[in-house]
């Protein structure tokens, strides 16, 4: 059985087919991966045409209250 997000980029691309290979999102929390192990642990290879992004997650505080 096919994930809706499969089906959803299948309509997609009969509407919009791809000029080049793959192209894989990853989100990691910044600064603790490691990107070719990453890709190892998925089974991921990249192919010459296919595309790597990474959305690097950052965590920030806000500053502290003053309490006035």
């Amino acid at each position: 059985m096919r994930s809706t997000i499969e089906t959803r980029l299948s309509r997609l691309e009969a509407v919009q087919p791809r000029e080049t290979g793959r192209c894989f999102v990853l989100l990691e929390v910044a600064g603790q991966y490691d990107p070719d192990e990453r890709l190892r642990e998925r089974g991921i290879a990249p192919g010459p045409d296919d595309e790597v992004l990474w959305v690097e997650l950052v965590g920030v505080a806000p500053p502290p209250r003053s309490d006035r």
